[in-house]
């Protein structure tokens, strides 16, 4: 079964919560799942995908991450298993909206969905936990704003060790599904883009209930990668700078000039190219 479908029924729910509670440091045990917005990366869609989707390359712009992107809405519980996934809307669409307009707050904002007893601890109903770009509702406990100390700096503190296993679950998607580090190539256009998202989030969940771990990329995917500009990584060369992605010119830049390294990869023969490449120190034997 790879469907991924919230928990319908309270003791379900209350399954997720227990999970949740083990996790807590002073056992929060009314939260059902951890929601939170990812960006899918694309490139710039096509005039094909305008005119299937009908709207314009603007509304998949995200302007605080500075990509075209599709705004991933997800839910997890405290193993990062993904209780529900929507990929409906573009880049430019704040997690607010997009959690608005989803199917499961349309379920959850229902009396009794949520459960009608209140939890044993803390006295409150069965809800998710999001950050602040969430509004706080008796379906959604987000953190207290603008605080710098006291019980309420406190209890943020506390919601974050909830809260943050969807940080950890998009964290494990990205880290497993390589092709989600960068831009999904321009052969796929968006609504192939959503399908192959939400299998790899399949995937992922048939991961976790099998006790798969995540395998460490090899040399060579975590070079694509980086020369890609998909994310922060240790120079190949075992130098201190780090690479990191370049917004306003769309390539990879380095903290420290980045000419330095590429000539020395020029000045290696095959042989040692290859082996910089892969780890394979025989090759150059």
């Amino acid at each position: 079964e790879l469907d991924i479908k919230f928990p319908e029924t309270e003791a379900e729910q209350r399954a997720v919560a227990e999970g949740f509670r083990r996790k807590s440091e002073i056992g929060i045990d009314c939260c059902c799942g951890a929601v939170d917005g990812m960006l899918v990366w694309i490139h710039k869609p096509s005039t094909r995908d305008e005119r299937v989707i009908g709207i314009g390359p603007k509304k998949f712009f995200c302007g605080r991450k500075k990509k075209f992107g599709l705004n991933m809405q997800g839910v997890c519980d405290s193993r990062g298993f993904f209780l529900d996934v929507e990929v409906r809307f573009p880049g430019a669409a704040s997690d607010f909206f997009a959690f608005d307009e989803s199917g499961l707050k349309k379920k959850v904002e229902k009396e009794g969905f949520l459960g009608s007893a209140p939890s044993s601890l803390f006295g409150g109903k069965l809800c998710l936990f999001g950050d602040n770009a969430y509004v706080q509702t008796p379906y959604m406990c987000t953190p207290w704003k603008a605080v710098s100390g006291g019980s309420k700096d406190a209890f943020n503190f506390f919601h974050s060790q909830v809260r943050i296993n969807i940080e950890c679950a998009f964290g494990m998607l990205v880290h497993r599904w390589g092709i989600l580090r960068r831009a999904i190539p321009m052969g796929i256009d968006v609504n192939k883009t959503t399908r192959l998202v939400l299998a790899l989030c399949k995937l992922h969940n048939f991961c976790i209930a099998s006790q798969e771990g995540v395998v460490a990329p090899y040399e060579r995917d975590l070079s694509t990668i980086v020369l890609d500009g998909g994310c922060n990584l240790p120079r190949m060369d075992q130098g201190d700078d780090i690479w990191e992605y370049d917004m306003s010119e769309d390539s990879v830049a380095e903290v420290f000039p980045a000419k330095l390294f590429f000539r020395k990869l020029q000045a290696l023969d095959n042989c040692a190219l290859a082996e910089a490449l892969s780890g394979d120190k025989s090759l150059s034997k």
